[in-house]
């Protein structure tokens, strides 16, 4: 793999997954910030050659469904590059999770992935009671795996996670406070860190100069505890707290998203 496709992974991944001293563990909460209908859109830039280029589009939607007479909110990401990039490395993401409308507990997740021509199809369904989800995988030759992961009670995948995050209460969270949150990917638990970095006013492309919420995110918490995280997200600091600018530092660059549209808001 090349430097350049590599960029265009850790893009992706740094996108939809998108904190110091004291430490405050994740709990169930209740849904305030968003309803289905609820469609946010960003463009996605590649810092390069000293300039910022946009190469994708990146649509948040929420939608309000109904699975066997059980309420859900059904959460999805797509990512997929400008047509212009698409003879250099097309990429056409789609994760999907399927959750609780109060809790945001993941019921079901789904990931299909088309990037420069590797796939990866996935499906975990979470059972809550026995504490595992079972993880199926398609491969590009058409075989298919089944493996069972052991999960924690406020086990995440990488869509809901950051549903959860906005709803959480920084307007009582004290500053460099640090959330740790347990997500599923590539069948096996990771551990981010989500930490509050106070409020910050930032010009927001549709939405002119507003009040943010600024967090913090890494992987490895020996980065955030030495004030070395450089990937982070902007929330409004509002009841909606929606990201309107992320960004990330990757091993040959940086890259950014910016919200464009946003529409359907429950506050």
């Amino acid at each position: 793999m090349n430097i350049k496709t590599n960029s265009c992974r850790i893009f992706v991944f740094s996108v939809l997954c998108l904190i110091s001293s004291h430490f405050v563990e994740a709990q169930k909460i209740t849904n305030t910030a968003f309803q289905g209908g609820e469609k946010l859109r960003y463009t996605g830039s590649y810092y390069m050659s000293s300039v910022w280029t946009d190469i994708a589009e990146v649509t948040l939607e929420v939608s309000s469904v109904n699975s066997q007479g059980t309420a859900l909110l059904n959460l999805k990401g797509t990512a997929k590059t400008f047509a212009s990039w698409d003879t250099y490395f097309k990429i056409r993401d789609s994760y999907q999770s399927w959750v609780t409308p109060v809790t945001v507990e993941p019921l079901i997740f789904k990931r299909d992935m088309y990037e420069g021509g590797y796939t990866n199809d996935s499906k975990y369904v979470f059972k809550r009671k026995s504490k595992v989800a079972v993880c199926k995988t398609k491969r590009k030759d058409g075989s298919e795996s089944v493996d069972e992961v052991s999960i924690k009670d406020n086990t995440l995948d990488v869509v809901s996670v950051l549903y959860y995050v906005r709803n959480l209460n920084f307007e009582q969270m004290a500053l460099n406070k640090v959330v740790p949150l347990t997500i599923l990917i590539d069948n096996k638990l990771e551990t981010i860190y989500i930490k509050y970095l106070g409020t910050e006013t930032i010009k927001a492309d549709i939405l002119g100069s507003t009040k943010c919420h600024k967090l913090g995110v890494s992987l490895k918490n020996e980065n955030i505890m030495k004030n070395k995280s450089t990937n982070n997200i902007w929330l409004t600091a509002d009841k909606n707290k929606i990201p309107v600018y992320m960004k990330a530092e990757i091993p040959v660059g940086s890259i950014q998203l910016r919200l464009t549209e946003a529409s359907g808001l429950k506050n």
